[in-house]
């Protein structure tokens, strides 16, 4: 079986189990946090990725990070992947549950760079406007790129969603809009013939 269902598989069977369990939003939370740990954490994917440690040392070192920090049922997850020997994936079936999650509540992943770092009260204001816009909810993730002058993103985005944003731009008035790679050539032709 290729990886991204074996993920797919893992992740939404607990998923299916949370939100039985009225728990999804939890494990949610549980999963980013057990993706942010595997990120930030060298040592801890190493042990995991290593087929010579046995697996009670894992679940032991698994305990010892999460345990009080998460749920039991993600707790116990984490401990059925290292006795599956699943626990090489552990990283990208978390990712999964994430995406698996937001389908389900309607979550839109919205990523904002800016040049520089803006303040809560205008990311409330850029929140509140995308939610507006998308008639979403939003996960709204924020980076700063120094380098940035200005732009967005379209590389994924649906023609409806590609027509609003052409829509707001209007309604601005800017100018002049310059697309760039990541626009792609379908967003840059409806860019084109809206604007």
């Amino acid at each position: 079986m290729n990886s991204y269902k074996l993920q797919t598989r893992y992740a939404q069977s607990l998923f299916d189990l949370a939100l039985e369990k009225n728990i999804s939003k939890q494990v949610y939370q549980d999963m980013l946090l057990v993706m942010d740990v595997c990120k930030q954490n060298r040592e801890l994917r190493v042990v995991l990725k290593n087929p010579v440690i046995k697996p009670c040392k894992k679940k032991s070192i698994v305990n010892d990070v999460f345990s009080g920090r998460v749920e039991e049922l993600t707790l116990a997850f984490v401990e059925l992947l290292i006795a599956k020997r699943r626990d090489i994936l552990l990283f990208e079936i978390a990712e999964r549950y994430t995406y698996i999650y937001k389908e389900y509540n309607h979550i839109k992943t919205v990523k904002l760079t800016t040049a520089e770092s803006i303040d809560e009260s205008m990311l409330q204001l850029v929140s509140d406007k995308i939610r507006e816009v998308l008639q979403s909810e939003i996960d709204l993730q924020t980076e700063v790129n120094k380098d940035l002058i200005g732009g967005f993103h379209l590389y994924n985005k649906s023609e409806e969603e590609i027509r609003t944003l052409a829509g707001k731009i209007k309604e601005t008035g800017i100018a002049y809009v310059c697309t760039g790679h990541c626009t792609k050539d379908k967003a840059y032709g409806i860019l084109k013939e809206e604007l």
